[in-house]
């Protein structure tokens, strides 16, 4: 009774396994990572927010940057000296 108990639960833990990503389209990149040559601005990120209409914010050593999805926005703060640590929705 119990090897068979066992057998069972490894069937549906290896079934499901199999299955999970099953729904996935084939050649579709779910991360994309960039350098920071790349958005212009510093390696180090500090936060990260996204606006109701999906545009992406991260406080980073060189200053707020601003992605939608396509290009890269660099703003430096008027204190150069120090990155933003923290971002909030002002909405």
């Amino acid at each position: 009774m119990r090897k068979s108990f066992t057998q069972i639960i490894c069937f549906c833990f290896f079934a499901t396994a199999a299955f999970a990503q099953n729904n996935m389209e084939s050649g579709y990149q779910l991360i994309n990572n960039y350098m920071a040559k790349e958005y212009g601005g510093n390696q180090d990120n500090f936060a990260i927010i996204q606006n109701e209409k999906g545009i992406m914010y991260f406080g980073n050593g060189a200053g707020m940057l601003e992605f939608d999805g396509a290009k890269w926005q660099v703003y430096s703060l008027l204190n150069a000296a120090t990155a933003p640590r923290s971002l909030a929705n002002g909405e």
